[in-house]
């Protein structure tokens, strides 16, 4: 039987963070370091999770892809 921590799905770099202000970016951009200015208060959305992404409205952004 897997641990909870084990069951957890590892982060992509192809994932989304979202903040609260509703702002995003892509995993791999944050680890890049070109959101250093920014806090790391943000939500980790999968980026296979599209329907929690229509829910946060990043697939409504033409540059989601």
């Amino acid at each position: 039987m897997a641990t909870r921590i084990e069951a957890r799905r590892q982060p992509s770099p192809e994932d989304f963070a979202m903040w609260p202000d509703g702002s995003w970016a892509q995993l791999e951009d944050i680890w890049r370091g070109d959101y250093a200015w920014k806090s790391d208060d943000y939500e980790v959305i999968g980026y296979d999770d599209e329907r929690r992404l229509r829910e946060v409205g990043i697939t409504d952004d033409p540059d989601w892809r």
